[in-house]
């Protein structure tokens, strides 16, 4: 995958948790689409490399809680 990607669709695929590091190398990610998944699970780290992140798109998952660490600027 390129590193210049700005938009990534993921839509009903199989994603049971999303790490720290799946999107950690695409820096310029915009818009991230994980609808119908069956995530459970999003790390506390998982966006924090994609600054330019304004789209995160989680609907029709099994999400309970999400706690993200630190501030954006």
């Amino acid at each position: 995958i390129s590193i210049s990607l700005e938009e990534i669709h993921l839509e009903e695929n199989y994603f049971e948790s999303i790490d720290d590091t799946l999107f950690s190398n695409l820096i310029n990610l915009k818009a991230i689409s994980l609808i119908n998944n069956k995530i459970t699970f999003v790390s506390s780290r998982a966006f924090e490399k994609n600054n330019r992140l304004v789209l995160l798109n989680l609907v029709q998952n099994r999400i309970q809680t999400i706690s993200f660490s630190g501030s954006r600027q």
